[in-house]
């Protein structure tokens, strides 16, 4: 098995030797396209709840609740559950989601009312919370998005290929760790007609969304050792 399998890789490297000189590459300049894309940056101020259950996080790895728990028992989990809350939601222990805090949707619909955007979100609590503020007004199906003037709210790291360019705005609500998705995700608006692409990132104020997104924006991933250094964690699997 492991020979078979040397010697297909050989081959591959031998055929994409061999085509090399038959294949062309295109820039999207090359290609024709000729439009940029405009980030902007939004900060929203969560309410007091968000930054105390954080802060309980970081100092104790457990908050209990009256009907549920957060617990952030290993580094990994910390890291996860912080983004989660910094956002307004949180999975519990038991697998049920705990909405903490609207500020962040609540300002993206006042500050696109009437605007016809795409939404990304990263976690599923996410968008629960999505869906109580904007009821009907949003969808989660690409054709009704296209052919009604609902907005859409999408997972980041399901968009890949996907043309949202029916969007005015493309809004990330939440991202992910990884700066191939944030390259990727943030192209959804592009087409050949389209000259300019305006891609909104809200932050929560004194949160981890701005933290994450210096490394991702560099095409770097946010992994445990930036967090540490971020929060001042140390050894975080005490």
């Amino acid at each position: 098995m492991d020979t078979h399998q040397t010697t297909i890789r050989a081959n591959r490297k031998l055929i994409q030797n061999k085509i090399d000189n038959y294949l062309i590459t295109f820039t999207q300049k090359d290609a024709g396209f000729e439009t940029v894309i405009n980030e902007k940056i939004l900060y929203c101020e969560m309410k007091p709840i968000t930054y105390q259950l954080a802060k309980a996080l970081l100092n104790d790895r457990f908050i209990k609740g009256q009907t549920d728990e957060i617990l952030a028992d290993t580094p990994v989990k910390l890291m996860s559950k912080l983004h989660q809350i910094y956002s307004g939601t949180c999975i519990g222990e038991s697998g049920n989601v705990i909405i903490i805090d609207d500020s962040k949707i609540q300002f993206i619909k006042q500050k696109f009312n009437n605007k016809k955007i795409a939404i990304f979100y990263q976690f599923k609590g996410e968008l629960d919370l999505i869906k109580q503020v904007y009821s009907d007004d949003i969808t989660t199906d690409l054709n009704e998005f296209n052919n009604t003037d609902k907005s859409i709210a999408i997972q980041q790291s399901g968009s890949e290929g996907m043309n949202l360019s029916k969007a005015d705005y493309l809004i990330y609500y939440n991202f992910g760790f990884s700066g191939k998705n944030y390259i990727q995700s943030r192209d959804r608006l592009t087409t050949m007609s389209r000259k300019s692409n305006e891609v909104f990132f809200i932050f929560e104020r004194g949160g981890i969304s701005e933290k994450i997104y210096k490394r991702i924006k560099n095409k770097n991933q946010y992994n445990i050792k930036q967090f540490n250094k971020d929060f001042n964690c140390g050894k975080t699997d005490r």
